[in-house]
């Protein structure tokens, strides 16, 4: 692929994926061009770099015009207010450093993955938080040291942290993660394993087509389990409920949907509720519902 194939390419896949990446559209594009303009034959130096902002400075205006458009809406402003007195941004980011290793672990498990993950947030430094930011540091370094020099791995990376930036790093949500942050950053990573399999077959191209339909059979049969969740509102915080069953959160909702899914199912309904209001007590939704409930239904709360 060569200069605007590629960059057209990737307005496809920002605009079927994650709405949030089209602000750094403009750096994915740039990182794609200087790719292709020099760091893939390890041509390094700045001059590669002008020359992917020059193909993409209209990319970088219009989303600077699209920033300043949003920021103008009175809705936008408030969410965003909202998402500051949630946490401060370093707060978030720190929160992030340790949730977004979690998320990736999730593509070395994709049986067990968590729909509704209740990760703790940034409360103070700890050890294992010091070692999360070292190795973020350290892979940060790593990415700026090799991508010039043409190691596909730093450009996964790049890519990786390009992609993330926009969707919960500095501006924060309740939920510290969600899996369609992966759908469009996770794409070079699953380049690397691509790359794996076609050096394994240049040396035993026997084991090679094995490998790869084994590791297709796995994929498919993930997906089509993981897709058995979304059936139905109760199927997925029944399927949250049975990785996590601390969830409490899920607890509640689950309740929610045996209420209002046909046929509804009151009685559990109810017990749902009560394990939610178990798991916290301090939480007021749970204790809403399981009132409401029981007043409609003539007993006692």
């Amino acid at each position: 692929l060569q200069g605007r194939t590629a960059v057209s390419l990737l307005l496809f896949a920002v605009a079927a994926c994650v709405r949030e990446t089209a602000l750094v559209l403009p750096a994915l594009a740039m990182l794609v061009l200087a790719w292709q303009g020099g760091w893939r034959e390890g041509q390094g130096g700045s001059a590669v770099l002008r020359s992917a902002f020059r193909e993409t400075r209209w990319h970088w205006a219009l989303a600077l015009l699209l920033c300043l458009l949003v920021l103008a809406l009175p809705r936008y402003r408030e969410l965003l207010a909202v998402s500051l007195a949630t946490r401060d941004p370093l707060e978030n980011l720190l929160s992030q450093a340790s949730a977004i290793p979690w998320l990736l672990a999730g593509l070395l498990q994709p049986f067990a993955i968590d729909p509704d993950p209740r990760l703790p947030v940034f409360a103070g430094w700890t050890p294992g938080l010091v070692l999360i930011v070292g190795a973020w540091l350290a892979v940060l370094a790593g990415t700026l040291r090799y991508l010039p020099r043409g190691r596909f791995a730093a450009f996964a990376v790049a890519w990786l942290l390009l992609a993330l930036l926009p969707t919960n790093s500095l501006v924060a949500r309740l939920d510290l993660v969600n899996g369609r942050q992966l759908y469009l950053a996770a794409l070079p990573l699953f380049g690397l394993l691509a790359l794996a399999i076609s050096a394994l077959a240049r040396r035993r191209r026997p084991l090679a087509p094995g490998l790869a339909a084994a590791l297709l059979a796995l994929l498919a049969t993930g997906t089509v389990l993981r897709n058995a969740d979304y059936r139905s509102e109760r199927d997925f915080w029944s399927a949250a409920i049975a990785v996590n069953p601390a969830n409490a959160r899920a607890w509640n909702n689950y309740g929610l949907a045996l209420e209002s899914e046909s046929p509804a199912d009151p009685g559990r309904a109810a017990a749902a509720y009560r394990e939610a209001l178990r798991l916290a007590p301090q939480d007021y939704k749970p204790a809403h519902t399981l009132r409401r409930l029981c007043m409609a239904r003539g007993g006692e709360w």
